[in-house]
């Protein structure tokens, strides 16, 4: 497959874009600015558009960096049917393997020497913590105790949670009181 340069106007989304990432456009940006565009997009024409097929966060990222062109690699060959089942493979095959935590944890390690900036690497914070520190990472703090079999709270239940004062009451109730007492009284329902 070759590699072209193309207009990054030309570029339109697919009608079916598997991912919500806006939140990540901008880690992807800081990406582009350390590495540029190291993987092109895969897209496709559609009459006079050019629809992309994978790479949806990296058009979103340069764009918004006001990049005039972006790499592409057309899979015109392709069937419905491949496009269709290649979109859904190549977002989720990064889950079908595992860490090797320890070789991760010497990558980060190195770079951390080199005063790279570890951000650049996908992993967050707390993640490259975990990584680095193993044994820092207390995983007791991360277990949820199980629910009780039988609900503890009852109709006029008054909780003190914290500086909260939680009142399992009926609305109208509540309201009255709340108007007489001048205090918000919280209800979990």
């Amino acid at each position: 497959m070759k590699t072209s340069e193309i207009g990054i106007d030309q570029l339109v989304p697919s009608p079916r874009v598997l991912r919500k990432n806006d939140g990540a456009v901008a880690r992807m940006m800081a990406v582009i600015k350390e590495y540029g565009i190291a993987i092109p997009i895969l897209a496709r024409h559609r009459g006079e558009k050019i629809e992309i097929v994978d790479g949806h966060l990296r058009v979103k990222a340069s764009r918004k960096m006001g990049l005039p062109t972006i790499p592409v690699v057309f899979c015109g060959e392709w069937t419905e049917a491949q496009v269709n089942g290649f979109r859904l493979l190549v977002n989720r095959s990064a889950t079908w393997a595992t860490w090797a935590d320890e070789l991760v944890a010497l990558e980060l390690a190195e770079l951390d020497a080199l005063d790279f900036d570890l951000s650049l690497t996908g992993f967050d914070s707390f993640e490259i913590n975990e990584f680095l520190f193993p044994d820092a990472v207390d995983p007791s703090v991360e277990q949820v105790p199980d629910l009780p079999k039988n609900a503890v709270t009852r109709l006029g239940d008054l909780w003190l949670c914290d500086s909260h004062l939680s009142w399992r009451a009926m609305r109208r109730r509540r309201r009255q009181l709340q108007s007489s007492t001048g205090k918000n009284l919280l209800s979990f329902f």
